[in-house]
């Protein structure tokens, strides 16, 4: 994963198809999932994770 604000990597990297080891560590994963409503079904929610950086400490989101 990377991060949009200050290009802070950790884990796969799909540019340098290898796994990375940031000085830093793992990124931070949010408790709560972000969602809205889907447009295939009704009453079927889309969600997607919050993830935060541990190098600038800014939030993001990372659809895998």
């Amino acid at each position: 994963m990377k991060c949009p604000h200050c290009d802070y990597e950790h884990g796969w990297s799909g540019e340098f198809l290898k796994c990375i080891e940031g000085q830093e560590g793992k990124f931070y994963k949010s408790l709560v999932q972000m969602q809205r409503d889907s447009d295939n079904y009704r009453g079927m929610k889309d969600t997607i994770d919050l993830y935060g950086c541990p190098s600038c400490f800014k939030t993001f989101i990372d659809k895998d």
